[in-house]
């Protein structure tokens, strides 16, 4: 009896297991579209508006810099 209940347990984890790593593959597929839905959608935006994001790029290393300068002066 006690020999049938292990085997039970055992299939019962065994179909659990096999049951999250087919969730986890296919959640991990999912991350991999979504990213590179983003990288293409970055990838179209620096093509169609290059001025702009090397301004940007420009306002936020200016904006870092001036933070890192402000904590130094302090320290």
């Amino acid at each position: 009896m006690l020999q049938t209940v292990w085997e039970k347990t055992g299939e019962q984890l065994v179909d659990v297991l096999g049951d999250g790593a087919t969730v986890a593959k296919k959640a991990a597929r999912r991350v991999g579209h979504a990213a590179e839905d983003l990288v293409d959608g970055t990838s179209r935006t620096i093509k169609r508006h290059p001025l702009a994001i090397v301004g940007a790029a420009v306002a936020v290393a200016f904006a870092s810099g001036m933070l890192v300068g402000r904590t130094r002066k302090r320290g």
